[in-house]
């Protein structure tokens, strides 16, 4: 090494080439390298002669089986120092019979590498009953591989043989969870060592700390701490532990998750898996040292826990979501829709009553904790219907508000009375007495002003009421000021307006003399009314019935002949909302599977309910309401956007509402002077003929006329119902212009 220019790897190629021939170097205990058979025998140099002792030569391929799980056994399962290991990687080696062919010389050849890491090493191959500067002329790594792959479970037997042995020097059989991870700390620590990786790593029943926790109570630095931590991790790594109370404790958090970690830690305690309550995050800390998949994820619920199923974790996140959504436009839900909506299987509705719970400043409305809505939010549909009706009719029974507020079109689940009231008296609205009567709280109400259409409507129904059949009733409406259109709309949607039997009206609340009723239906003619069964403007099959306890708690009931000869076998079932709630079965003449949408809707027995088929689609809509459901379905037509907003008169219907606008119509305009109709006495003075097409037609070209003159154009066509006249007047047009627009 003294030599100019002469280093280790000069040095290393002169060892091999007089190894090769049988010699070595003055310091070296015996040559380096495998002699070369030809080269000796070109120096005619016996071979025996030199090579004899030398070496010991073992062949992979007929080795002893032990011989060569020994020399296949991996370096990473093996107690190595920190020093050895990285010696093993400097060396790129991988198996214990790598390190076996090399010299002495060529491990202290390596950096770092002294007398101590040599010991160690000679040691390691004597328990295996190997040793160094062996020769395995047929080692490759492939084949090695291939070995270790064959002789897997021989060597995962040698390393629970070698943990035995290990944890033989400490305590005995453990009998629950701290003593199974106690046992093992204490196995590749020493006592006090032992200590602090209890505590770090939350195997004392407490939860995980940091490095300078522990450092801070045991007067230790923070890199010590880290030292004494990766110290006792290499060593775990090099053996198997058979650990079965912390797999039986990863066991049941699987049979019991989504919950609380307070909860799972108890339930741990109780099945008598560990002493006392332990930490769920000392179990994964625990999982990640031992390799042990750990299934789950957590969310933070105002400073508590909650661990849950990785698949679960978003639906748990989306509950919020949809319990504020579903507070803003119905008021409240109920936790078995909920648990519907975001994909979570009934039995888990009790872990999402609790999270919610954790989670939102949640208003629950029965003792069993199924109906709940979010308070204070700027928005909720039932408040401001209820208040609206309340502020008309101060004093009301349940029964009756229940039907008002379930008229609205967009309210789609209507609760129960108990769960009604409960709302009632939880929003400051009224007081409900022990009969069912409300009492309204003044201040809160919301009622509609007087030039709004319900306004007109409600003041019509006062000062001619407080009955009405429906012809008087529209008539005086559109007296006082009401648009034609409008009118309908409101009579079948509004809550304020209530329909006491076919085509009689009055408003909510109002106290009806026995026999009003059935006398205004005996002096009015009225057409024929679909009564259970027929279709709907846009072309569906209808049927509807009153509900019984038994018909909901059955989920069936018989239907018609006709209708169910065209809605025999399988139906996607849907709520109003367009929620999908299951399937349902018509079977000869019965069709049953709604008890789900039945109870989603509120339904009570007395309640009307309608199925509404789409006979293309194979889907069925689910109606629950009051007396006036069946003309809602026969004559639908929908609200202005905003329940709690007053409604303008001129505002039209966007959904539900059929007009043919392809229907021949004629507009005509009046003669006029300066804007004026002019009116010739003794002679028949008609409007003429301005465009002779549709009735989409007709009402292009009038919007398209100056404002100013539309009280000059009329429109001749075919009536459709109530919503389309013979002759429509301009203000007339302009709403069905605006509805044609919207839909």
């Amino acid at each position: 090494m003294r030599w100019r220019s002469a280093g280790r790897k000069t040095l290393r190629e002169i060892r091999e080439l007089l190894g090769s021939v049988g010699l070595k170097l003055t310091d070296d205990g015996r040559p380096i390298g495998s002699p070369n058979e030809q080269l000796l025998l070109e120096l005619a140099i016996p071979i025996l002669e030199t090579t004899p002792g030398l070496q010991s030569i073992i062949y992979l391929e007929t080795a002893l089986p032990t011989t060569r799980k020994n020399l296949v056994f991996p370096l990473k399962k093996l107690p190595l120092s920190v020093r050895a290991q990285n010696i093993g990687v400097r060396l790129e080696a991988r198996y214990l019979g790598e390190i076996a062919q090399l010299s002495a010389n060529e491990l202290l050849a390596v950096n770092n590498a002294g007398k101590r890491t040599l010991q160690e090493f000679k040691e390691l191959l004597a328990e295996h009953e190997l040793e160094l500067g062996t020769s395995i002329p047929d080692w490759s790594r492939e084949r090695a591989i291939q070995i270790e792959k064959e002789l897997r479970e021989e060597i995962l037997e040698l390393a629970k043989e070698r943990t035995e042995t290990l944890l033989a020097t400490v305590d005995g059989v453990p009998t629950c969870l701290e003593a199974e991870l106690w046992r093992l700390v204490r196995a590749v620590a020493k006592e006090r060592n032992a200590e602090v990786l209890l505590k770090l790593w939350g195997w004392n029943g407490n939860d995980p700390r940091s490095l300078d926790s522990v450092g801070q109570e045991y007067r230790l630095t923070r890199e010590r701490v880290r030292q004494i931590e990766a110290r006792a991790l290499d060593r775990i790594a090099t053996h198997h532990f058979d650990l079965h109370f912390l797999r039986r404790a990863i066991s049941l958090l699987k049979n019991n998750v989504p919950a609380l970690d307070f909860a799972l830690s108890e339930q741990i305690h109780e099945v008598g898996i560990s002493r006392a309550p332990f930490s769920i995050w000392g179990l994964k800390e625990a999982a990640g040292i031992f390799r042990i998949r750990w299934p789950f994820d957590a969310i933070s619920v105002k400073g508590k826990r909650m661990l849950v199923d990785p698949d679960d974790e978003p639906k748990f996140r989306k509950s919020l979501q949809v319990l504020r959504r579903r507070t803003s436009d119905r008021g409240l839900t109920n936790t078995l829709s909920l648990a519907s909506e975001v994909g979570l299987e009934d039995q888990r509705i009790p872990v999402l009553k609790t999270f919610i719970e954790l989670t939102a400043s949640v208003s629950w409305l029965d003792e069993a904790r199924e109906w709940v809505f979010l308070p204070g939010l700027s928005r909720n549909r039932l408040f401001n219907l209820c208040s609206k009706v309340l502020a008309v009719c101060p004093t009301i029974r349940i029964a009756e508000l229940r039907r008002a507020v379930g008229k609205s079109p967009r309210l789609t689940i209507v609760p129960p009375q108990r769960i009604l009231s409960a709302f009632i008296e939880r929003v400051d609205l009224g007081t409900v007495s022990s009969e069912g009567i409300i009492t309204a709280n003044f201040g809160l109400q919301n009622a509609p002003t007087s030039d709004s259409v319900e306004g007109l409507m409600v003041s019509v129904l006062d000062q001619f009421g407080p009955v009405m059949d429906g012809e008087t009733f529209a008539r005086r409406s559109v007296d006082a000021g009401v648009n034609p259109i409008s009118f309908y709309i409101y009579r079948a949607n509004s809550p304020l307006i209530s329909a006491l039997g076919k085509g009689v009206y009055a408003k909510v609340g109002a106290e009806v003399a026995p026999g009003t009723v059935e006398d205004i239906v005996s002096r009015r003619k009225m057409a024929p009314r679909i009564s259970e069964h027929g279709w709907t403007p846009a072309g569906r099959l209808w049927f509807g019935f009153e509900l019984s306890l038994q018909t909901m708690a059955a989920g069936g009931i018989r239907i018609v002949s006709f209708v169910a000869d065209l809605v025999q076998g399988e139906w996607s079932v849907y709520l109003p909302d367009d929620t999908e709630c299951g399937s349902a079965t018509c079977k000869e003449s019965f069709i049953w599977s709604f008890r789900k949408a039945f109870s989603l809707l509120g339904a009570e027995a007395g309640d009307l309910a309608a199925f509404e088929f789409d006979l293309q689609a194979r889907t069925v809509r689910v109606r629950v309401g009051g007396p006036g459901l069946f003309e809602q379905i026969e004559e639908p037509a929908t609200l202005p956007e905003e329940d709690d907003e007053t409604a303008d008169e001129s505002l039209m219907p966007n959904d539900n509402v059929h007009i043919h606008f392809d229907a021949p119509a004629a507009l005509r305009k009046w003669p006029s002077v300066n804007k004026q109709r002019v009116l010739r006495v003794g002679e028949a003075v008609r409007p003429y003929l301005v465009v002779d097409g549709t009735l989409d037609d007709c009402i292009q070209q009038f919007m398209a006329k100056p404002v100013s003159q539309h009280h000059l154009y009329e429109i001749h066509t075919e009536p459709q119902g109530e919503l389309v006249s013979a002759v429509l007047s301009s203000e007339h047009i302009v709403e069905i212009a605006r509805l044609r627009d919207s839909i």
